[in-house]
């Protein structure tokens, strides 16, 4: 019987950490939603161990009492030391007593930087550190995400000649934004463009941010969250990503490591991750020194270096982001570390076991009523014609399908229609028609160029085909939320 833990956050769809670190564990433990212990539905002694990241963002008094009977029960407690402190932080100080209580706490600390390490031995110096925290590598991104965002410059109306400086991700005031933005207007670099995109849940911080924009020359700055089946097509269009985080709270990054999975060079103060990479390879400043003049000196030695050998930097960093940074090596190390410490079940932890399956029944049910009113959403767009044109303008004239219900019905014959061949099915029921040939998720799947996903789950769809086959796995979801942004557009020009 596989040991049972409860992980924070269960269900992150657009973060592709969790999604990885998730199916990782699934390998060998059962997983179950930690918010679940917290509202009732779960009883602790159901479980070995509590996994938690980015805990301290939401920590309130109900934590609190989890954490403590976990103690008290023998239940480890493992936490994945992200950040100094959460970012955005009002009251600082209260942050740094919950991080060193969270520190204090949790049996197990995963940190994925070195540097890490000494930050944590300067915060509590009575810490056990040997006995305690482990260094797990942060998993690479190289084929995690796709291209399917069509020409990136020509839609922003950046020309290919331009050498592209980029920000990509959530923009909140911490990334040092503005700062940017006025380093690259003071140094003026000539035929160059800063890119900034992603999405801004504060609406008032982006009106500032668009506001600064329009003072600057060549700054073309997007409000928009970008897909994980189209990120690829926006990593291409930029030639160094520029990332000025401020040192308060910044530890690790995620989107450096995208980068770099994307041969993409990136501009970054010597945050504990940076510290793991060798410098040669990118540009990285001290923290000490003045930001604004360290991002003006990396903006102007990325532009001299020129777009060629920047791209060879980013080849290099490619290859070691395949070799230490894979997720085979990831899993093994996390694996192995939690080998050690996840306590075995007891002998009596069978005793109620049909309500643990009946509560993961609710759980899969609960995911095919929200996939159920998501298919009800874009029923009616699937026979529009840009559907079919998605696929065409990104030269997919073959593609499978996965999920043979009302929806996966209703897109073959979309597809169909449009001269675009649907060459198989997968589904779990092999027996489902003999209009098209049909294997099984665990089936050797012929060659095609792309396996559109058209049932709830999506996560855990993509993780069991993509550990067999190396074909491109999309959630049809994502293509109708890109048709749709993609109308918009074409509304705005007219």
């Amino acid at each position: 019987m596989k040991e049972r833990i409860a992980f924070y956050p269960f269900v992150s769809s657009n973060n592709e950490y969790i999604v990885i670190i998730r199916n990782m564990l699934r390998e060998r433990y059962e997983l179950v939603d930690y918010e679940d212990l917290k509202n009732g539905i779960l009883d602790i002694k159901y479980i070995s161990a509590i996994y938690l990241n980015w805990i301290e963002n939401v920590f309130d008094t109900s934590d609190k009492i989890i954490l403590e009977e976990a103690k008290k029960n023998n239940i480890r407690i493992i936490w994945v030391f992200h950040n100094k402190i959460p970012h955005d932080s009002t009251d600082v100080e209260k942050k740094e007593e919950l991080m060193l209580y969270l520190m204090g706490i949790s049996d197990t600390i995963l940190i994925h930087s070195r540097s890490s390490l000494t930050y944590l031995e300067k915060s509590l110096p009575g810490l056990e550190t040997q006995k305690k925290v482990f260094y797990v590598p942060h998993m690479n991104y190289c084929g995690k995400y796709y291209r399917y965002g069509g020409n990136v410059r020509e839609k922003n109306g950046i020309g290919e000649e331009k050498f592209v400086f980029g920000f990509i991700g959530a923009l909140k005031a911490y990334k040092n934004i503005e700062l940017l933005m006025e380093a690259f207007q003071e140094v003026s670099i000539p035929n160059s463009v800063l890119f900034i995109v992603g999405y801004a849940e504060d609406a008032l911080y982006y009106k500032t941010l668009e506001d600064c924009a329009k003072k600057y020359t060549n700054v073309v700055i997007k409000n928009e969250y970008i897909f994980n089946a189209e990120m690829g097509s926006y990593l291409d269009a930029i030639d160094v990503m520029v990332l000025p985080y401020v040192g308060d709270s910044s530890l690790n990054s995620g989107a450096m490591m995208m980068a770099f999975s994307y041969q993409t060079p990136v501009i970054i103060p010597k945050i504990s991750m940076a510290q793991d990479f060798p410098e040669t390879l990118f540009y990285p400043y001290d923290l000490e020194r003045d930001a604004k003049e360290s991002v003006k000196q990396n903006l102007l030695a990325a532009f001299y270096k020129g777009k060629a050998e920047n791209r060879k930097l980013g080849e290099s960093l490619e290859k070691l982001m395949q070799s230490f940074y894979s997720g085979k090596n990831v899993e093994k190390t996390l694996l192995e570390i939690l080998e050690k410490q996840v306590k075995r079940p007891e002998p009596n932890y069978k005793t109620d076991e049909h309500l643990i399956e009946a509560y993961v029944a609710a759980k899969y049910k609960a995911l095919i009523l929200d996939h159920t009113l998501y298919t009800a959403c874009i029923w009616l767009e699937l026979g529009d014609k840009n559907t079919a044109r998605f696929f065409l303008d990104h030269e997919i004239h073959h593609v499978a399908v996965y999920g043979y219900g009302k929806l996966g019905r209703r897109l073959i014959k979309v597809l169909q229609e449009t001269g675009i061949t649907v060459d198989y099915i997968v589904d779990r029921n092999k027996n489902v028609t003999k209009n098209l040939p049909v294997y099984g998720i665990d089936d050797c799947l012929p060659a095609t160029q792309a396996i559109i996903v058209t049932v709830g789950d999506f996560e855990n769809v993509k993780w069991e085909l993509t550990k067999k086959s190396s074909i491109d796995v999309i959630d049809l979801k994502e293509i109708m939320e890109i048709i749709q942004r993609n109308r918009k557009y074409e509304r705005d020009r007219i």
